[in-house]
């Protein structure tokens, strides 16, 4: 999963867990689901999702949330 600091105005300002053992990259995902708390963010969030993910996107679904933890406006749940 990563999750946004706050509303992504770059690149730089996203945060990325993902399992340093496994070899893992964001390329390997074959399912995401994003939550926001606007679904109004969806374009904004594309735009950096792209730069994360190969050309071919893995599939996703997108839902707006009333609210996420720890305030987050954007959560993405990835599945590799």
């Amino acid at each position: 999963m990563f999750r946004f600091k706050k509303k992504p105005a770059s690149s730089s300002e996203i945060f990325l867990p993902l399992p340093n053992k496994a070899s893992v990259t964001l390329n390997h995902a074959v399912k995401t689901t994003v939550f926001l708390t606007d679904i109004n963010d969806f374009k904004n969030v594309n735009e950096v999702y792209e730069q994360y993910f190969s050309a071919s996107l893995s599939t996703r679904s997108a839902f707006q949330a009333a609210a996420l933890h720890l305030g987050a406006q954007i959560e993405v749940e990835a599945i590799f």
